[in-house]
């Protein structure tokens, strides 16, 4: 008897619709540091004959995240949920369908490339994203303005596109305009022209934010307070309506594939789960299994180098590699062939370009496993020497935050080299 009212609570469990709870919906900063595997992966999830295989990509055209779409498809799918088209718009909507080619497939987003495949197969698709008018009604909610939202995506829009303000007004009014258009903003609450753009950011973001050098920055955490309110909560929201949408889908299907970015599926791994359980993890046949992440090695690491002009140093698990601009590499400036240091241990940089003091060129990677990445950078000190006394003005070094990866910009303009200090640090982590 026991066992048989066992099997029919688990018929019933099985039969019952799946409600996901989105309170459960996280922001990144809730979980960045508990990727399970660096990006691209797969995370396939079972429930009473139901089967999602969420396919945790790489943005930017990734041979790894195609490898895995291709193997994806090797395993039954019924329907195809993808990043960056609404879902108002339904099944496998008609122009969207139309721009579908080669050329297309590979040069434009793994979310092209997925459909393409979806089409040879006759398997329907569709996208999972809010409205405009959905995200326009939900930062109202939030409390934001209209302006808000027209300003933070006229940013976010230039940044993709390597925007400038110092050098394209033009494209700076056709964004705003574009912004306002979309999310129908009346003309009394909108950005109408630069000087109101620019008194809005000035107000939002006080001086913290380098108009002139959007392009410099990625990513909601590295644009301040502001911006990192109003994406969480726009964040959560989107993140809300995907994971809607593909209980809805899980509804009428069995076999649900989607093809998003890996940040989502972390944001929305707690709801996932208990909607469906525990996933079990894959890997590309053609890339193999990446590693875990690295223990962390304490709560702050110091770096130290001699710069000349723009230089980029990059941060992932695996440890650091320089990527140099128009100037001297790191340490090379006048002949001198100067090590990093990080945390007081030498490291003397293997250049692409052995022969070559100056000019583009990237480093191999230094080992040093970092664990979790997001880290705070500041500047510990600036001087002629190492470890000299500081305080000399320079550019202020800015961030770009990726999923596997941050790049810390240091423009140093001015003339002649100079040894810096940088702290990498992590901040306290916010509560739930």
């Amino acid at each position: 008897m026991l066992r048989l009212l066992a099997w029919l609570c688990a018929c019933a469990a099985a039969a019952a619709p799946l409600a996901p709870k989105l309170s459960l919906i996280d922001t990144w900063e809730q979980v960045k540091d508990q990727e399970p595997y660096p990006a691209p992966y797969a995370a396939i999830y079972r429930r009473g004959g139901k089967e999602l295989r969420f396919i945790a990509s790489r943005h930017g055209g990734d041979a790894a995240t195609f490898a895995l779409i291709r193997d994806a498809f090797s395993a039954p799918a019924q329907v195809l949920l993808i990043e960056g088209v609404g879902s108002e718009q339904g099944l496998s909507p008609g122009d969207f369908v139309d721009m579908m080619d080669e050329k297309a497939m590979y040069a434009r987003s793994e979310g092209f490339y997925a459909v393409n495949l979806a089409l040879r197969r006759g398997i329907p698709f569709q996208g999972a994203e809010p409205s405009d008018r959905d995200f326009r009604q939900a930062a109202l909610a939030a409390g934001f303005s209209l302006k808000d939202l027209q300003g933070v995506k006229t940013i976010e829009d230039l940044i993709g596109g390597a925007g400038y303000i110092r050098d394209g007004e033009t494209s700076l009014e056709r964004t705003l305009e574009e912004q306002k258009r979309k999310f129908d903003i009346p003309d009394a609450s909108a950005l109408r022209d630069k000087a109101e753009f620019l008194a809005w950011v000035k107000q939002r973001f006080a001086d913290t934010l380098d108009m002139d050098h959007l392009s410099r920055y990625q990513g909601a955490y590295c644009l301040g307070a502001f911006h990192r309110k109003f994406s969480d909560a726009l964040g959560r929201f989107r993140d809300g309506h995907i994971v809607s949408v593909i209980a809805g889908m899980l509804a009428k299907y069995d076999k649900v594939l989607v093809v998003y970015g890996a940040g989502h599926r972390m944001e929305q791994a707690a709801v996932l789960k208990d909607m469906l359980g525990a996933p079990e993890y894959a890997f590309t046949r053609d890339y193999p299994a990446a590693e875990g992440p690295a223990p962390a090695r304490g709560e702050q690491v110091f770096v130290e180098a001699l710069i000349d002009g723009d230089s980029e140093l990059h941060l992932s698990r695996k440890g650091f590699f320089w990527v140099s601009g128009r100037a001297a590499k790191p340490g090379k400036h006048g002949g001198r062939d100067e090590p990093t240091y990080i945390n007081d241990k030498k490291w003397l940089p293997v250049w692409g370009k052995p022969g070559e003091d100056q000019g583009p060129d990237r480093s191999q990677t230094y080992p040093f496993p970092l664990g979790r990445l997001g880290f705070d950078v500041e500047i510990a000190n600036i001087s002629q020497s190492r470890g000299g006394p500081g305080g000399e003005p320079r550019d202020p070094v800015s961030v770009r935050c990726r999923i596997d990866e941050q790049v810390i910009f240091i423009p140093d303009t001015q003339e002649g080299s100079r040894w810096y200090t940088l702290r990498l640090f992590h901040r306290p982590a916010p509560g739930r």
